[in-house]
């Protein structure tokens, strides 16, 4: 079915190159022969190739046709092929398939194929006569080159076996070179203890197939065996025979500069390991800060080996034992990771959920930022930190660092967040969402805390004219109070009429509490957007009948001003720390 559909899709294409051929090339050819596929220009005397061609029958009568002998080419009979002699209707076609035979073809083949008529039916004599061959371009131009060789390979490359065990090796014949391998043996090195206990490999090995031959030894050795045959390249096979025998995972580890890597160490043999350890090249900064691989490893029992290192290099270390085979492990020993943090201020909701810092590792590290946490302050008794997330993290990722607190707190800034092995470690805050706001002071059981959003703009402090008594520099509620009973209006009565977060006793704050909150809080980032300006409870110094105090919080300044002038306005209350 496939070489009818090869056949049908390959008449298409020659039917639309025939209609234009008249007017391209003249006559049309009795036969025409177009090829398919091609022979190598060169082909090798030991090897074997296949041709196609397309013979069309262009003359209106049924021809009995033949192919005039070529040496070393005959033709391959198969459904849809041309055999020799094969008739053809007018129009009719079928695929001439050759076989080029080299050590048959002397120096080669150059020219053909050609296909006649035959002289008559019952002479299958090519009539020279009426003869057709390809064009000159698609003729067969083969020329037979010195023998190549099949090619040999060999797995695994190096082979590792116990005294009390054995091993195989699996021989390959490429198929890229269409060589039969002959005769392949395995040449052991003179006086090498290795035996070869059982070889399936055939005399003729065609080419893509596969062979075993598996060895032993009663002692532990290590040998270079050679694989090939009589007409083949040669591969070699490096074969070590111990006592026991080991294998090491991963075979490359990487860690930062002062930080650990280890490796994992199984004996996969039935014999005892002994004194398994680890060689590391002179002059390096690479050492072994752990061993727990002891003086014997039980068969099937593993162990592990750590390393360290105090400056960036790459090395390659052994690890064996005095009885078993040495594997070769890569250390390699990075720069520092460096983290860095986009958003270092977060607020935590006293039993609330957990808020998060994210940290990243910098695209630009070759190793993982392990452990990376905060150091809390020691007062921060209460303060829960979850860094789960965040104990191994690839170059170019983030995690995050969540904190929760039942207990509030004033303002924590300058809290190192760092890795176990990090270059760098980069400063955070912490502020506390408690009773309706944010907390900037705690002072005798008792949580001072101020809206983290602004109450009211353009309000006058009221009272103009009046001194109400609100003299208090520390006291924004007895300040207020005195407000309200005397009749006030503006920043006091926005305040004592608030309601934010349910709770009905807010106030204005007054002056040292502006202080105190511009230093705990606006200095440190936390509660913005802020205005420019805002009204305390406190009454103007000298000035009490027309002046109250204001404050600007991005300076920090105090100023008596009128009254009657408008700003800003923020609560603040007192919330009783209960737990």
């Amino acid at each position: 079915m496939k070489t009818g559909r090869l056949l049908g899709k390959f008449l298409m294409l020659v039917l639309a190159c025939c209609s234009i051929m008249p007017l391209q090339a003249g006559s049309t050819p009795k036969f025409s022969i177009l090829p398919i596929n091609r022979p190598p220009a060169q082909l090798p005397i030991n090897a074997i190739a296949i041709a196609n061609y397309v013979v069309i029958n262009n003359t209106s009568i049924t021809r009995r046709l033949t192919m005039e002998p070529i040496l070393g080419v005959t033709a391959v009979p198969g459904t849809g092929n041309c055999s020799i002699p094969f008739v053809l209707t007018p129009g009719a076609s079928c695929i001439l398939s050759l076989r080029l035979i080299a050590n048959q073809m002397g120096a080669g083949v150059h020219g053909g194929p050609i296909i006649c008529k035959t002289k008559s039916p019952t002479d299958n004599t090519p009539d020279p006569f009426l003869c057709s061959q390809p064009e000159q371009a698609n003729e067969l131009n083969v020329t037979v080159v010195p023998a190549a060789q099949a090619i040999l390979t060999a797995s695994p490359s190096f082979l590792k076996f116990t005294i009390t065990s054995g091993g195989t090796v699996t021989i390959t014949n490429s198929a890229s070179t269409l060589i039969s391998a002959e005769n392949i043996r395995a040449i052991i090195p003179p006086n090498s203890p290795l035996i070869l206990v059982a070889n399936n490999c055939p005399a003729i090995l065609a080419p893509g197939a596969s062979c075993n031959m598996a060895f032993t030894s009663a002692v532990p050795t290590e040998a270079q065996v050679i694989f090939q045959g009589s007409n083949t390249t040669s591969t070699f096979v490096t074969i070590l025979v111990s006592e026991s025998l080991i294998s090491v995972s991963p075979t490359s580890i990487a860690f930062s500069v002062n930080g650990t890597g280890s490796v994992t160490v199984t004996n996969v043999s039935d014999i005892v390991a002994r004194n398994v350890t680890a060689v590391v090249p002179a002059g390096s900064s690479i050492s072994v800060v752990g061993n727990t691989c002891g003086a014997a490893l039980a068969p099937g029992a593993s162990c592990s080996i750590t390393f360290t290192g105090s400056a960036v290099e790459t090395r390659s270390v052994l690890i064996g034992g005095s009885n078993t085979n040495r594997e070769t492990i890569t250390v390699r020993v990075a720069a520092m990771p460096i983290i860095s943090i986009a958003q270092p201020r977060a607020v935590i909701t006293v039993g609330g959920p957990a808020v998060g810092i994210t940290v990243t590792n910098s695209a630009s590290s070759t190793v993982n930022a392990l452990n990376i946490h905060a150091t809390l302050p020691g007062d921060l008794t209460d303060v829960v930190q979850d860094s789960g997330n965040c104990a191994s993290v690839a170059p170019g990722a983030s995690c995050t660092l969540f904190f929760s607190s039942p207990t509030p707190y004033v303002t924590h800034s300058n809290i190192p967040v760092s890795g176990s092995n990090t270059a760098n470690s980069v400063p955070i805050a912490l502020a506390f969402q408690y009773g309706g706001g944010l907390v900037y002071a705690i002072s005798g059981g008792n949580a001072f805390v101020i809206t983290n959003v602004d109450v009211a703009s353009n309000v006058e402090w009221g009272n103009y004219g009046q001194i109400v008594g609100a003299n208090s520099q520390t006291d924004g509620a007895f300040n207020t109070s005195q407000m309200i009973a005397a009749g006030n209006t503006g920043a006091g009565d926005v305040c004592f009429t608030y309601a934010g977060s349910g709770f009905t006793d807010w106030y204005l704050p007054a002056v040292d509490q502006w202080f105190t909150t511009i230093a705990e809080l606006v200095s440190l980032g936390f509660g913005y957007p802020w205005q420019v300006s805002y009204w305390t409870s406190t009454e103007g110094g000298d000035f009490p009948l027309t002046n109250a105090y204001y404050t600007a919080v991005f300076d920090g300044s105090v100023e008596s001003i009128p009254k009657t002038a408008t700003t800003n306005i923020r609560c603040g209350r007192t919330q009783a720390i209960t737990i």
